[in-house]
Formats: structure tokens, sequence, C-alpha cells
């Protein structure tokens, strides 16, 4: 019988077909490392204020070095504004919007009938409620709030004498974290809601954690970042990555 060359054709791709065998599945790609912005401190001196800092992007593997841009003198804590695409940062008693492509500041002053801002030591942008939060030493020390879009700061609560180091928001739980040394045992993280009232606590006595991670609230800087599921602090030198429900830490990177 003759074949028709469509015949052919036919035969041809079942015979190929049978040679390679069943499809394979795809490979699984490993998912892209998550990139977040943060700021590398580097001492410049022996004394805790004589430190050098810039901003850009860092993965848990450390920063990006193409991408960091020196933050303005005197800033050192900063939190960013993702959709109104704005910095905001901390010297030790005022706050500022942060101009980074230029270099400047533009101080933010709360009216004169609130607390005087007195030893800033966090900031952080609540992203559901658009607004600014800072905390303070002075005093009892304070959470304050400060809302771009209209101008208007508030006090949220008082701290009762917790002195925190540095500040994160964690927009899916809605939560703030402020890390703090107790006078006894390690550091810790406290839980805040957004009433600035203390819902629960983190416990950083893990011996991967230096016993005073945070020497003095107003000393070498160490900054508090949101990565997923997980508590991120950076340090000069490391990276810690706390799991915030078992509470494990890793080290993720050391500098050289």
């Amino acid at each position: 019988m003759r074949r028709t060359s469509v015949g052919v054709a036919a035969s041809a791709a079942l015979c190929i077909a049978a040679s390679v065998g069943p499809a394979r599945p795809p490979v699984k790609q490993p998912a892209p490392a998550p990139v977040f912005p943060a700021v590398l401190f580097t001492a410049t001196g022996k004394f805790p204020h004589e430190v050098a800092a810039a901003y850009g992007d860092f993965t848990l593997a450390g920063p990006k070095a193409d991408t960091l841009k020196p933050l303005p003198k005197a800033v050192r804590h900063v939190a960013s504004d993702p959709a109104g695409k704005r910095l905001y940062g901390i010297s030790n008693h005022a706050v500022f919007r942060v101009d980074i492509a230029k270099g400047g500041t533009t101080e933010l002053k709360p009216p004169a009938d609130l607390p005087k801002l007195s030893w800033t030591c966090g900031i952080a942008f609540d992203t559901k409620r658009e607004r600014v939060v800072v905390a303070t030493l002075g005093g009892v020390g304070h959470l304050y709030s400060y809302t771009p879009k209209t101008g208007e700061w508030a006090v949220i609560s008082e701290l009762d004498n917790l002195d925190l180091a540095a500040l994160a928001y964690d927009a899916q739980a809605d939560r703030l974290y402020g890390l703090y040394q107790p006078h006894r045992g390690g550091p810790k993280v406290g839980v805040f809601n957004a009433e600035g009232a203390v819902v629960g606590a983190v416990d950083l006595s893990d011996p991967m954690f230096p016993a005073k991670l945070v020497q003095d609230p107003v000393g070498r800087p160490v900054q508090l970042v949101v990565v997923g599921g997980e508590l991120v602090v950076i340090t000069e030198d490391r990276i810690f990555a706390v799991d915030l429900k078992t509470e494990k830490v890793r080290v993720t990177w050391t500098r050289k």
C-alpha cells in the first residue's frame, strides 16, 4: 500500500514521541531572595556617634553595594513610604523628610502643644494608616505619629520608660516592633498595636545574639526590618533573622 506524505509525517512524529518518552515536569526554580531597603552602618571612630550611614537595597545575604547612597549628616534611622515614595529620618532630637538624591533634609516640627521631641530613637512607616511613627526616650518616652497627607502630628502613647533602640512596622500583622535592652537578660523586641499598647514580646536570648546587642539606645545604631515572616536585625557587622513564630535565630550575613 502506498503511503501518503501525511501518513509518513504522522508515523515519524509517533516514533519521535515514543523515543522521547513522557513529558518531564518543569523544574521548579527557587524563589528570588526578597529585597528590602535598609541602612548600612560603618564605624568611623571609637565612639558610638562616629558612624557613617548609607541607604540602599539589602537581601538577607547582605547589602547590595551598587545601590547604597550616603544619608545626610546626623541622619541614621530612616523609614520609607512606598506609596508616596518619600523617605523620613531622625537625628537625636528631630524628624526630617529626606531627599537622598540631593543629600538634603526638611525638618518636620510637631506643634508646641505636644511633648517636645527629645532623644528620638526609632522610626517606622505605618502603611495601613499612611503615617510616620517615631519613638523617643525623653521623659517616659513617647510614640508620635505624623501623617504626610495632612501634616498632622499626634502622640500615640507613652512608652513608660521602655527605651527603644529601633522601630519597625509589620504590614501583614499590623504591628509595630521595638528593640530594647532590659536591665537584666538579653535583648527583647516589644510588640505594639496601632494604639501603642504592648501586646507581646519576642525574646532574643538565643545564643546567636550578643547579650548586649544594644549597648545603649543612642550608642552604636541597630535597626529592625520585617521581611516575610522574619524580623531582621541589622548591626554594623551582622544580619540576624528571627523567625517570628519559633523565635529561632540565624545569622545570614557577616561583614568581612
